[in-house]
Order: structure tokens, then sequence, then C-alpha cells
């Protein structure tokens, strides 16, 4: 790994919002890392089932891209944008298949009234 990054800026593409190669990167010799996610910040808990890290784990939650970056040994970090993923979504589907999506994880908004009660309010 380390004669293919010496020097070079290196950019990881992760389909999640998982954080764990960046460094080894950096030790590898790369000048630059930047970290691009095909996911949104990860900012609010999932309510059905999927186990999470807690709201206070999310590095995400009250920070910038470049405080996230420097919290995972990264120079920069991309996200996806919210609405381009749902778009996306909805141009990969058969016509008339999607109505809406459930992206309560990334902005805290929920499609059912389940999360009132996951969320205690």
């Amino acid at each position: 790994m380390e004669s293919a990054f010496q020097g070079r800026v290196v950019c990881l593409v992760d389909d999640c919002s998982k954080y764990d190669d960046q460094g080894d990167c950096e030790e590898a010799g790369a000048r630059r890392v930047i970290f691009a996610s095909c996911a949104p910040p990860i900012t609010h808990p999932h309510i059905y089932d999927i186990d999470l890290a807690s709201p206070q784990e999310f590095i995400a939650q009250e920070e910038t891209r470049h405080n996230n970056a420097k919290h995972i040994k990264a120079d920069d970090v991309i996200y996806q944008d919210l609405e381009d993923l749902k778009a996306a979504c909805t141009e990969a589907s058969p016509p008339g298949r999607i109505k809406d999506s459930e992206v309560g994880v990334f902005c805290g908004k929920y499609n059912t009234k389940i999360w009132m009660v996951a969320l205690g309010t």
C-alpha cells in the first residue's frame, strides 16, 4: 500500500458513514486523504431497529465537515447531498414506485408517528 499512496492525494469512497481506513492511508505516505461518503451525514438515531451509535457518538451531529475530517484523521470529508440521494433513488426505481423516502437518520424527519414513542416525545 505504501508505494501506491506515497506522495499522492487519496480519495476513499464509501457507501456508508463508517470511517476506518484514513489513518492507514496517511501512514502509507498519502499527501492528503479525502473521505467521500455516498451517504449524507448521520445526525439522528435510527428508530426502526437498526443498531447505530448513540446520538452523542454521531460525529456529524453538531460539527462542520472539516471538524469531522479531523476526527477521522482525514484532510476533508465530502458527504452526499440528501436531496440528490433521494432523487437518485427515485430515478433508479421503476416509475411511481417511490412515493417518499425514510431519511430520518439524516435529517430527523421520520415518516411514521413511531418516532414520537421511540424518542420519548
